[in-house]
């Protein structure tokens, strides 16, 4: 392989992204909010119930996380030989025959085989090894954003109904309007995210069922919409040299 200085091994190596340092931020906070919040208001069932679908999306986030950014996706040297009848590419900056669907990532400094994206909260290339686990952990954060947002609704549901239910659960009744307000916050903050990783995750599903790479549909997008400007300024100059230039009335009275 070629010059492997500054190479990135995985989403580990440093230096840490601000993206990925904050990410762990966040997802602390959110779990440090969610168990003030939601233990204490619940009943004994429901604390059951919440911290077992919670605990579990949580496991889950943390041990695929873990995967997506720890497994290399860097593409080793292929043996050439054994694909005589495949056209492969050349990657001047690795000095390696590399497969048609390998990608260089510049800030990785590396060749990634079916190379999907930099993920900047991962740190770390999406390719052909830790994909898999990539959609797991988008996925596992869906289901712990839709676990807050539906014991969320209870609570305020509760809350304009029943407060009594949440006020005997609470040890500091003092504190109930507090309460209140870290759950409003909470309750924005996960279906914003609900929504952003929502339709990240349908368009993954969407490409997975096209077989396409997040890379791939990006520049199919890029050349349809080049497309449609190089069409509509052909159109423009097409009917600009069709109008006949107005002549000036050189009538005198």
């Amino acid at each position: 392989m070629g010059n492997n200085t500054g190479r990135r091994r995985n989403g580990f190596d440093r230096p840490l992204s601000s993206s990925q340092i904050s990410s762990w931020l966040l997802l602390g906070l959110s779990i440090s909010i969610s168990e003030a919040v939601y233990i204490p208001a619940l009943d004994f069932h429901s604390k059951i119930i919440f911290s077992l679908f919670y605990h579990t999306s949580l496991i889950s986030i943390a041990l695929f996380s873990f995967l997506a950014i720890y497994k290399d996706p860097t593409l080793s040297p292929p043996d050439i030989t054994l694909n005589l009848n495949t056209r492969n590419a050349y990657c001047s900056l690795c000095k390696m025959q590399v497969y048609p669907n390998t990608k260089h990532c510049g800030q990785c400094n590396r060749c990634v085989d079916n190379f999907d994206h930099h993920c900047v909260w991962f740190n770390n290339c999406i390719g052909n090894t830790n994909y898999n686990v990539f959609i797991f952990a988008i996925g596992s954060l869906l289901v712990n954003c839709f676990v807050i947002i539906g014991f969320g609704i209870f609570l305020i549901m509760k809350y304009f109904i029943d407060k009594e239910y949440i006020e005997k659960n609470l040890s500091q009744a003092e504190n109930f309007e507090a309460w209140f307000t870290l759950l409003i916050i909470l309750m924005i903050g996960a279906v914003a995210l609900a929504f952003i990783i929502g339709k990240l995750f349908i368009l993954h599903l969407w490409l997975m069922n096209k077989n396409m790479r997040m890379f791939d549909y990006l520049i199919l997008k890029k050349k349809t919409k080049c497309k449609k400007v190089t069409a509509s300024n052909t159109s423009m100059i097409s009917d600009n040299d069709s109008q006949e230039i107005p002549k000036k009335n050189l009538s005198f009275y």
